[in-house]
């Protein structure tokens, strides 16, 4: 198996917080999920990610949800990772 950027993504380290897994082909989604297992911060979703994201992802991150550090500015951020088609 090739392990593809979001079999990836679930490597890094230190790791986020919480992975977000989108894609428009069910059975790619189904696929991944078998591979990826149960894991409580890992979420899938099957649709147009430009829809997705606005509609479920990004709701999800709010602002006075992040820690400020007033020595540095941040103690918590917030990453992502896309990763789009090849044409």
């Amino acid at each position: 198996m090739v392990r593809g950027s979001p079999l990836n993504a679930l490597l890094v380290q230190p790791p986020f917080k919480e992975y977000h897994l989108i894609d428009l082909n069910g059975d790619k989604v189904d696929l991944l999920e078998s591979r990826v297992g149960t894991r409580n911060d890992v979420y899938f979703y099957k649709g147009d990610c430009n829809h997705v994201l606005l509609e479920d992802v990004f709701p999800l991150v709010r602002f006075q949800d992040y820690r400020r550090d007033s020595e540095s500015g941040v103690d918590e951020v917030v990453g992502a990772l896309y990763k789009f088609p090849n044409p």
